[in-house]
This record gives C-alpha cells, structure tokens and sequence, in this order.
C-alpha cells in the first residue's frame, strides 16, 4: 500500500479533521478508498465527470457499467429516482441503513448526461460511520464502487488494497478489517408491481429481505 496517501481512522470514532480532509479532496474530484460495513469501496461526487472517469480508469472498467449512489438520508431518494411511493418509503425505512443496493426505477432525467443511459439507479446508505459521514461532510451524494480492479476479489481491509488502486487514488482511509468481509445484497425492485430480484445475494439476507417485502402488503 502506498503509505503516503493512507491515513488511520477509527471507524466508531473518526476524526472529524481526517473526514474534513477526505471530504476535501472529494469535492476537489478525487477520488477516496474507505470502508464500509461490508468492503473497502471507491467513493467520489456522483455528478463530477472528471471523477467518474477516474474512477473507471481506476477499477479498468468497461465504459457503460453504473455506479450505485451513496445517499445521506432516505428522503434524497426521491431526487435521483425521480419517484415516490408510500410502499418504497417503508421498505426504505426498513432496510437502511443496511448492507443492501438497491436498483430502483429512474424515472427522472439526471446531471451529468451518464446516469441517463440507465433505465435504473441503485442506491445505497450503509451502516457504517465513517461512509455516512463522508456524505455529510463532502454536502453532496457519493458514488460508491467496491475498491478493486474489475472482476478482482474485493478488500475486505487495507492490506488487501490491489497496489494500483491503493497507489492511484487520492486518499486511502484504512480503518481496518470491515465487518462482514463481503459486498452487499444487490436487490432490484418495483414496488408498484410488488416484484423484486435479487442480482446479487451478499451481506443482508435474502430471507430477511423476502420477509420485509412480504410485509409491505
């Protein structure tokens, strides 16, 4: 790991000087590696191409894949979706924060011109300090992408860093092992059609997902 961009940080207790500083070099369109309640990540300002690009040329990976969208509260939902239903709400409450991506229907046009190739945006808020706090300090939504090159195994600490990503980004924010060592459930839904798919089964339980679904009625 590149030991000259890396800083320490307590993940119950960070330092508000290290997430200023962090939230710094996000809105300066860097890019920072950090940890999450389920894997390292890539986090930098959603709508800043330049830290799209780098970000991409950062993992190697194929231009037209999405990001997933760190949010601040359930109630930003709403302005990258384009939609709000009394259903979604509940399941929102329910599952964040949580160690869930959600793919939701955009139903609204987005800045920068990127995001509107999709037909969907995922969303998440984890259940970390450390990445909310990110969001609140930066004062403005976060793309999150795990921390390593595309269709290498994800870190689950520091040390696991592939050198290129560890040694290309701006910040590395190394608060040790994260909690549950894999990525996150990806879930796609349509409440108004009652209907989702789990894309890809990781740290929030399937069946706990089936059982609050079911319970929206």
């Amino acid at each position: 790991m590149n030991k000259i961009n890396t800083i320490s940080i307590n993940s119950d207790h960070p330092d508000d000087a290290v997430l200023a500083r962090a939230a710094d070099v996000l809105r300066r369109s860097g890019v920072i590696v950090h940890a999450t309640e389920t894997v390292y990540g890539l986090a930098a300002v959603w709508n800043d191409p330049a830290a799209l690009e780098k970000v991409s040329r950062l993992k190697g990976r194929p231009a037209g894949q999405p990001y997933s969208i760190m949010v601040p509260a359930i109630a930003a939902v709403a302005d990258f979706t384009g939609w709000d239903h009394p259903a979604l709400q509940a399941l929102l409450a329910a599952v964040f924060p949580g160690a869930i991506t959600l793919v939701l229907p955009r139903r609204r046009p987005l800045t920068p011109a990127y995001w509107n190739q999709f037909p969907e945006v995922g969303i998440r808020m984890p259940d970390h300090r450390i990445s909310r706090q990110l969001v609140a300090q930066s004062g403005v939504a976060l793309i999150t992408t795990s921390a390593n090159i595309s269709g290498q195994p994800t870190p689950a600490d520091a040390a696991g860093l592939d050198p290129a990503i560890a040694a290309g980004a701006d910040l590395v924010l190394d608060s040790g092992p994260c909690q549950f060592q894999v990525p996150s459930t990806v879930v796609r839904v349509d409440v108004e059609r009652r209907q989702y798919q789990i894309l890809r089964p990781g740290a929030f339980p399937p069946e706990r997902f089936a059982a609050l679904f079911e319970a929206l009625g």
